[in-house]
């Protein structure tokens, strides 16, 4: 979605409550958030109430409710709900039944396997977590948006654990913003699909105002009792024009956490957690911002460094493969010819 506005937005607790009511609240049946636009793909299942699908020989994807059907986190025995929280997926033997959570429509899918992920479907025991990354794309930032475009597949990756084997469930949102646009690129459950929309983001010559908003903007495509850690990852070289309410929007966050932990699974794992990269001096706002949330906060003083500390937070605190960092990594000797010697010592490692 595309937000082009003459004036910025008041960041109060009003546009908090109105934008975030899925994230503060949970999903409820009197939601006015937008249902999500499906495009057509060949070989997708339509699927209505009472059908009765048999997964063998099927690949999907099933569309149902208007939604993807692509699984979810368990919240009891052999229950599951959607990262949305629109549909509950219930498991007995191999037979799956989704159920539309506000119209109490039914889908019946019959031979499914979880361990193979039948249709897509992947329903997950585990902890998962939602994640998204805001991006400054005003020019000053280029240096460094092309570079988040050179390993956003790796990003995606890390985020997802899509070369992991597990059923780990995550989804990661890109949202870029500039002077007074915020957009929403989409929400991303394939690294494929996320590196693909990066490489589309562009820039242009302007300052940049719109911090907090595209924040909000990101925020919303987070729901409360989903299962799914939320985390945000926060790319910017600039001071908001509208600084002044850098404390107001502290404030806020804090708020915003705190009626998240009200009456749901708790703060600790389920609040909105903040990762800032400042990538300019003086931008002390992006470090109280993570302080705050208990995120973590980086300034990186090289475009190979920021991509480093990009790809580590994106694998949870852990080093990553030099090779996903475009081979930037080289050998710190040169390497000989040839070396006789059986000793490890004598060869030069990256």
């Amino acid at each position: 979605m595309n937000n082009m506005t003459q004036q910025l937005p008041e960041i109060n607790q009003e546009l908090i409550d109105t934008m975030l009511c899925d994230l503060i609240k949970g999903q409820t049946c009197m939601s006015s958030s937008p249902q999500a636009i499906i495009e057509p793909t060949p070989g997708s299942i339509y699927a209505r109430d009472q059908d009765t699908i048999e997964a063998a020989g099927k690949t999907g994807p099933v569309v149902f409710e208007g939604e993807v059907l692509r699984g979810g986190c368990q919240t009891g025995e052999n229950q599951y709900i959607s990262d949305n929280g629109k549909l509950r997926y219930s498991l007995k033997d191999e037979v799956l039944t989704v159920t539309g959570i506000c119209t109490r429509h039914q889908l019946t899918i019959t031979g499914f396997k979880m361990a193979e992920q039948s249709l897509g479907i992947k329903l997950c025991a585990g902890f998962g977590k939602e994640v998204a990354i805001v991006v400054n794309t005003a020019q000053s930032m280029w240096d460094y948006v092309v570079a988040f475009k050179g390993i956003a597949a790796n990003v995606a990756k890390y985020l997802l654990k899509s070369d992991s084997g597990s059923r780990f469930y995550g989804k990661v949102t890109l949202v870029s913003t500039r002077y007074l646009w915020t957009q929403s690129h989409g929400t991303f459950y394939q690294p494929e699909q996320f590196a693909k929309a990066a490489g589309e983001l562009d820039g242009m010559g302007s300052e940049t105002r719109m911090i907090f908003y595209a924040l909000i903007n990101a925020m919303k495509h987070f729901t409360k009792d989903n299962g799914l850690k939320k985390e945000i990852i926060l790319i910017t070289d600039g001071l908001p024009s509208d600084k002044g309410k850098a404390d107001t929007m502290l404030a806020l966050t804090k708020n915003l956490n705190q009626n998240i932990a009200r009456n749901s699974q708790g703060c600790k794992d389920y609040c909105v957690k903040i990762h800032t990269f400042a990538l300019a001096d003086g931008l002390d706002y992006l470090k109280d911002l993570a302080e705050a949330t208990e995120g973590s906060f980086h300034r990186p003083a090289s475009v190979l460094e920021f991509k480093k500390q990009l790809l580590k937070v994106c694998n949870e605190g852990e080093e990553v493969f030099p090779g996903d960092l475009d081979n930037e990594i080289h050998c710190s000797k040169i390497n000989k010819m040839h070396d006789d010697s059986d000793d490890p010592s004598a060869t030069n490692q990256c």
